[in-house]
């Protein structure tokens, strides 16, 4: 392997640093082991890596679910699947640094900091092992950078990005793009036209939403729909998330008008390429949300006024949108004790409505 010129140096405590002249790994594993989301925004850094080393090869660290976003990713070679259940423990981090050590990586940067794989990382003798600085485990990285994300006082994807420095890569493209092949674009659009949904405007909404983040109520997502179906200009798909399904039995009973469905059953790039075929899709800020900025299409987003998930960390990228919280001030953390919980019931669905018709009047002129 190639990785450049040496040099141990001393700090005034002692603690032994690596640092290099010059870092030109030809194995490189990024690892992103959380959500749907989280990965999408980890494109740009596929992109930085590929541009800066277009001869290396270049694997990713990521759970079965989340595969489906990076294959027919140009900037990857290979993905390695970490599995919670057999990686877990003792032996399961053994069996991970194995796996990882028999495909003999140069570098690995850690996007989404986790002690297993962090350990593991460094039994499989990966040589360069770059993390944040500041968990209890950072001394098992030997590049460690000082960033924060606690304070979320940037994107999500500029954190990541910050963790390339000691690659000295071309960080400059932000593009979010999930690469569908011609068949699965026309999958997409087959179903929106057998359907009969195509020919008006297409808002899908997503009414379901992660555990750690708060959801405008399901009876505004009901009245939005119906307005939406009343209103003769626009066509309507309700997108069903995995184990939803009495989510959406909930939003169909309260409607005498029904939606189309796009059911959960259907995988991940299946509803990428039927998000791809629409206007505009609304959801919480979920992982269809950023599904959809990765194929183009125009988002209206859900969130709650609390810094960790507010849209300056977490809103969509790559696409045009808009983000609508409720005006309730800027929270430090949400609690069902707080005087406005649920704040979100303050967003109308008036408000979103007047949201959809400027998002989508462009294009409606231009029709």
């Amino acid at each position: 392997m190639k990785l450049g010129v040496f040099r141990r140096q001393k700090t005034k405590n002692t603690a032994i640093i690596l640092e290099m002249s010059e870092l030109k790994p030809q194995k490189i594993l990024i690892c992103r082991t959380d959500k749907i989301g989280d990965v999408i925004l980890t494109f740009p850094v596929i992109t930085a890596l590929r541009k800066t080393f277009p001869q290396a090869r270049i694997g990713y660290l990521c759970r079965e679910y989340t595969r489906k976003v990076l294959e027919g990713n140009p900037g990857l070679n290979e993905l390695v699947i970490f599995d919670p259940a057999s990686h877990r423990g003792a032996g399961g981090v053994l069996k991970l640094s194995r796996l990882l050590k028999a495909k003999d990586y140069d570098a690995a940067v850690m996007l989404y900091p986790r002690p297993g794989i962090a350990l593991a990382l460094f039994l499989a003798g990966i040589s360069v092992r770059i993390g944040t600085a500041y968990r209890w485990y950072s001394f098992l990285f030997n590049k460690r950078i000082k960033l924060h994300r606690k304070n979320s006082l940037k994107h999500e994807l500029e954190y990541n990005l910050d963790l390339l420095v000691p690659f000295s890569a071309d960080t400059t493209s932000r593009e979010l793009r999930l690469f569908l092949t011609d068949a699965e674009k026309g999958e997409g659009l087959a179903f929106l036209k057998e359907n009969e949904i195509k020919g008006r405007q297409i808002i899908s909404i997503h009414p379901g939403a992660a555990v750690s983040v708060l959801n405008w109520p399901l009876v505004k997502y009901r009245e939005l729909i119906a307005k939406l179906m009343e209103n003769k200009k626009y066509s309507v798909l309700l997108v069903e998330g995995k184990g939803e399904e009495d989510l959406t039995g909930e939003v169909l009973a309260g409607l005498n008008e029904k939606p189309l469905v796009l059911r959960g059953s259907a995988d991940i790039r299946q509803v990428a390429a039927v998000l791809a075929g629409v206007d505009l899709h609304i959801s919480s800020n979920t992982g269809t949300m950023h599904l959809a900025a990765a194929v183009g299409t125009k988002t209206l987003s859900f969130f709650n006024p609390t810094k960790a998930v507010s849209p300056a960390r977490w809103g969509a990228r790559g696409n045009s949108g808009v983000a609508l919280m409720p005006r309730a001030g800027n929270c430090a953390d949400c609690r069902p004790d707080c005087p406005d919980f649920n704040c979100m019931d303050k967003i109308s669905a008036e408000e979103v409505l007047l949201k959809i018709d400027a998002l989508l009047e462009t294009e409606r002129k231009s029709s």
